[in-house]
C-alpha cells in the first residue's frame, strides 16, 4: 500500500519564531487532487511521527521521517472512502468518521460501528476523545453518541436532552472534561449532568457553528458562518472581516505553540495574535492566500505537529 506520491492536497508551513509575512520559499506543497477534510498528528515512535489525512478518497498516513505513504480504503476495512474526521487516542488507536459509520483502527485491526450497533447515525461529522478516554461522535441530524469502550454500547443525546440541534458539526473538550458541541443552532455545553446552550442572543456570531477549539487558557473559540467568536466563560467576543479575518465563513481552527490562532476559511488562512500592547485590529491579523504560496484558498483543516509545523488541508 506504500505510495510514491501523496494522494491528497496538503500545504506545510514551516515553524517560525517570528510573525513576518511569509515568503513562498517557506511553504511546501503536496498535491495530487483529493480534497483534505481532516488532519491529525500521531505521536512520534521509533518509526517517526505520522500525519493522517482524511480525504474524499480514503485515509492517508504519511511518515514524516521516511516519507512513506500508506492509503487506506474500504478494501482495507475503512467504512467508506468519504471520511469527514479523525481522532487518535493516546494509545495510538485511530477513529475515522465517515458517511457509512465510524471505523476504528486498533493494533492493525479494523472494526466499524454503525446504527446497527447503536450509533445515532452513520453520517459521523466529528469525533472527540475525552480526558477519561470517552469517545464522542457528532452526527448529521441525529445528535451525539457516547461510546462505552468496555461494552461497545452507545448512549445518544439529542435536543430532547438539551442539545441545541441534532446536527452536530464539531466537538471540543476542555481541561475539566466539559464537552462543547457546535451545532447548526448554536453551541451546547454539557458538564456530565446539565446542559446549557448559547446562540446569537448571547453573543455568538452565528448559530451555524462549523468548528471549535479550546486554547491553553480555557477560552472557547468557535468558527461560524458569521465570523469567529471567543468565549471566556463569561463574555462572547466576535471577530469578522472588518477586524481582519479573511472570510466570515470559518471552517477550521488551530492554536500553535506560541498561542497564535489560525483560522481556515474559503478565502485563505488568517492568523490572530493577541498579547498586551496589541489592539484588536491591524497588527493582530495576518492573512495568507495563494498569492503567498497557499495551494488553494479554501482551507478545511489545520493541525500543528510536535515540531511546530503547521499543516493546512485544502
Amino acid at each position: 500500500m506504500l505510495k510514491k506520491q501523496l494522494v491528497l492536497w496538503l500545504v506545510l508551513l514551516l515553524a517560525l519564531g517570528a510573525c513576518e509575512k511569509l515568503s513562498k520559499k517557506e511553504w511546501t506543497i503536496y498535491s495530487n487532487g483529493n480534497q483534505v477534510t481532516a488532519l491529525a498528528v500521531e505521536a512520534s515512535d521509533s518509526q517517526g511521527e505520522y500525519l493522517w489525512a482524511a480525504t474524499s478518497g480514503g485515509v492517508v498516513r504519511w511518515n514524516k521521517g521516511t516519507g512513506e505513504y500508506v492509503k487506506y480504503t474500504p478494501l482495507d476495512g475503512l467504512a467508506s472512502n468519504r471520511v469527514a474526521c479523525i481522532a487518535i487516542e493516546s494509545d495510538g488507536t485511530k477513529w475515522f468518521g465517515t458517511v457509512s459509520g465510524v471505523s476504528r483502527l486498533q493494533d492493525e485491526e479494523w472494526r466499524t460501528f454503525t446504527v446497527e450497533d447503536g450509533l445515532a447515525s452513520n453520517m459521523v461529522q466529528t469525533i472527540a476523545i475525552g480526558i477519561d478516554g470517552s469517545k464522542w461522535f457528532g452526527t448529521y441530524g441525529s445528535g451525539v453518541s457516547l461510546l462505552d469502550s468496555k461494552t461497545n454500547s452507545f448512549t445518544t443525546y439529542t435536543t430532547a436532552d438539551g442539545l441545541a440541534s441534532n446536527d452536530v458539526r464539531c466537538i471540543a473538550i476542555d481541561k475539566k472534561g466539559v464537552k462543547w458541541f457546535g451545532t447548526s443552532r448554536g453551541v451546547s455545553r454539557f458538564d456530565g449532568s446539565s446542559w446549557k446552550s448559547y446562540t446569537t442572543t448571547d453573543g455568538l456570531a452565528s448559530n451555524q457553528v462549523l468548528c471549535m477549539a479550546i486554547d491553553t487558557d480555557g477560552v472557547v473559540w468557535c468558527g461560524t458562518t458569521g465570523g469567529v467568536s471567543r468565549f471566556d466563560g463569561t463574555n462572547w467576543v466576535t471577530y469578522t472581516t472588518s477586524d481582519g479575518l479573511a472570510s466570515d465563513t470559518v471552517w477550521s481552527i488551530a492554536a500553535d505553540k506560541d498561542g497564535r490562532k489560525w483560522f481556515g476559511t474559503y478565502r485563505g488562512v488568517s492568523r490572530f495574535e493577541s498579547h498586551p500592547g496589541l489592539s484588536a485590529q491591524g497588527p493582530n491579523w495576518t492573512t495568507y492566500t495563494t498569492a503567498d504560496g497557499l495551494v488553494h484558498n479554501d482551507v478545511r483543516s489545520i493541525v500543528v505537529d510536535s515540531e511546530g509545523n503547521i499543516w493546512f488541508g485544502t
